[in-house]
């Protein structure tokens, strides 16, 4: 094997922006509470469905269990419009 002809694989250069991140989380908390209320005023089955799960995305890729409450509202508002 020829050294010169060895070609080394770089990674290609990450484009996420940790921020834009944080952001979404921030999206999916107030899709889960707008939905959720939606979903207990007007009583459209599929807002709750869709408070739940933007509900578990959020939940998943939170770093730190800050604001508890929050995230409790966020669970409980779309489960009582059940």
């Amino acid at each position: 094997m020829e050294p010169n002809k060895v070609l080394r694989c770089k990674a290609p250069p990450s484009e996420c922006n940790p921020a834009l991140d944080d952001l979404t989380l921030e999206y999916m908390k107030l899709f889960a509470m707008i939905l959720s209320m939606c979903g207990l005023m007007l009583k459209p089955q599929w807002c709750t469905w869709v408070a739940v799960y933007c509900f578990f995305i959020s939940f998943a890729n939170s770093q730190s269990p800050k604001d508890t409450k929050q995230m409790m509202s966020s669970f409980l508002l779309p489960i009582s419009a059940w």
